[in-house]
């Protein structure tokens, strides 16, 4: 795989988790209606997934920062 690719592919990843992490914890009530799920029976079990996929993104564009040195 080429630098390039890889780097790409980090940024995506992170974009991606980023993107979700923050729809989950300014508007999750609306992600649950619009798919009509029934909501868990607290917002703190939706609330610290968002958080870990906020945490994921940032860590994704680091390692897209850098992969060869962030390669473990």
């Amino acid at each position: 795989m080429s630098l390039r690719l890889i780097k790409n592919l980090f940024v995506f990843a992170g974009l991606y988790d980023g993107i979700l992490g923050l729809v989950f914890i300014f508007a999750p009530a609306a992600v649950f209606q619009y798919f009509d799920v029934t909501p868990p029976n607290h917002w703190a079990y939706i609330q610290f997934s968002a958080l870990l996929l906020i945490l994921f993104a940032a860590m994704f564009f680091k390692i897209a920062s850098d992969p060869v040195r962030y390669r473990e």
